[in-house]
């Protein structure tokens, strides 16, 4: 609508400006009320996966805990391979393994004796690395309490409809688990952290990852509600790496988590495998120790599919498969590297 009115600014042009106007608020109103009515149509490009986040962690140092390491970027790269951008991905490394001098490969990382895949790359993105990564800032993390001041990157943007992947690697006992042998969280901590998360809202459901030695020890203290939790290990059993390298000198992965890796890979974003299927996998394959399961999930576990928990709203690639020998389908497990018994190393 284009209004002309006379330069003097009379009274008759003054009247006939508000009249307009006047007729012009209603209609600009009815279009506005319109829009909003159908901007959900128009705003509905979010997915149900726009709030998986994860949180990886190797909390261990010095050389011959290479595995550790190793482990955890293992299961950075199955994330982000399902489209988990770093955004939501809080990566935490005790010790840069890959620039140690007694590594052969310098600046990388390989968990299979076939050396064919760098798990080091230029992608990996470490939000906690050497002394920042303690029992005191994993329980800030996932508690919210982080300082002001801390980085973005650094925390956790996590609230009630957020799905979360919590994994963790490292030395532990019967009811605690230790940072860099420097310091430890106990069982009953690691409880009353979640009981915090849980009464915070800052969860929807987890699927708690623990690689060490009593690993059932620790997950047996979680007691609120929407938490599934897979220990490496029983109540009174070690855990053990496997897959030693005569290249490198020690251990490439935890048996645990490497067969993990092998089912991640082989796997691809659409798959409705549960896991209680996942769990049945790894069982099936050598291991020396028991996996354990402790759900406070409403939904049983077969009915869970574990993707829920790595599946991201990023881009996915194809499906990283070139490194199996007989990458299979999902329900068809990958060949193992190592024929030999387990190398014992205590978790």
């Amino acid at each position: 609508m284009i209004l002309s009115v006379c330069d003097d600014g009379c009274l008759e042009c003054c009247v006939f400006l508000f009249r307009c106007v006047s007729k012009a608020i209603p209609m600009a109103q009815t279009y506005l009320l319109v829009l909003i009515a159908f901007l959900p149509l128009f705003a509905s490009t979010s997915s149900e996966y726009d709030d998986t986040y994860a949180v990886i962690v190797s909390t261990s140092k010095f050389w011959y805990n290479y595995r550790h390491t190793a482990n955890a970027l293992g299961i950075y790269h199955a994330v982000k391979r399902f489209g988990v951008p770093d955004e939501r991905i809080i990566l935490m490394l005790a010790d840069n393994h890959a620039c140690n001098p007694r590594n052969t490969y310098a600046a990388q990382i390989y968990h299979r004796p076939n050396m064919k895949v760098n798990l080091f790359d230029d992608t990996v993105q470490v939000d906690y690395r050497d002394s920042d990564v303690t029992a005191d800032n994993f329980m800030r993390l996932l508690s919210g309490r982080l300082p002001t001041h801390a980085a973005a990157t650094r925390k956790l943007n996590i609230g009630a409809n957020s799905r979360l992947l919590v994994y963790m690697t490292g030395h532990g006992g019967v009811d605690f688990f230790k940072f860099q042998d420097k310091e430890l969280i106990s069982g009953a901590e690691l409880g009353n952290l979640f009981y915090q998360m849980h009464s915070g809202r800052r969860y929807k459901e987890v699927l708690f990852l623990l690689d060490t030695c009593h690993a059932e020890s620790m997950l047996r203290h979680i007691k609120v509600p929407g938490v599934v939790g897979i220990a490496s290990s029983n109540l009174d059993e070690d855990s053990y790496g496997n897959r030693p390298s005569a290249t490198i000198g020690t251990v490439l992965s935890d048996e645990f988590s490497g067969h993990l890796c092998d089912i991640f890979e082989a796997s691809n974003h659409n798959t409705t495998s549960s896991i209680q299927r996942l769990v049945t996998q790894v069982k099936q394959r050598p291991i020396s120790s028991h996996v354990q399961v402790l759900s406070t999930h409403p939904e049983p576990i077969s009915k869970i599919p574990w993707m829920r928990f790595f599946r991201g709203s990023g881009p996915l690639p194809q499906t990283n498969v070139n490194n199996l020998e007989d990458p299979g389908s999902v329900d068809v497990l990958p060949p193992l590297y190592e024929s030999h018994p387990a190398f014992v190393m205590d978790v």
